[in-house]
């Protein structure tokens, strides 16, 4: 006897695409999720709130030059943040991307802050 189980689409999480029309960028956001969105920022957050993913898209030349806007936007959400490691340059399906690690404290609690 075989038998083969196949998963139907009613088992498969429900989620909504999001567009970054400027970036040429797509990605893929649970339903569940909470997504605010002010023109090429983006900010999900998980049901549990435990989780918070800020998303955005900045204009510039150089990655360094989008770094230094990063710092002021990062500014503006997070408090006091602190560094853990140099900034590493990698490269993100294709795109440019820096990676930086840190804390900072969000409303008042001290969080891990990735970048």
């Amino acid at each position: 006897m075989l038998f083969v189980g196949m998963p139907t689409l009613s088992s498969l999480p429900a989620a909504k695409e999001v567009n970054f029309s400027s970036a040429r960028v797509n990605f893929w956001v649970p339903n569940e999720w909470n997504l605010e969105r002010d023109g090429e920022f983006f900010v999900l957050v998980e049901p549990n709130e435990a989780l918070m993913i800020v998303v955005v898209v900045l204009e510039a030349d150089a990655i360094e030059d989008a770094l230094l806007r990063w710092d002021d936007e990062i500014g503006q959400m997070i408090d006091d943040v602190s560094q853990l490691s140099a900034p590493r340059e990698d490269n993100h399906n294709g795109m440019p991307s820096l990676v930086l690690d840190g804390t900072g404290d969000v409303m008042g609690e001290r969080l891990i802050v990735a970048s």
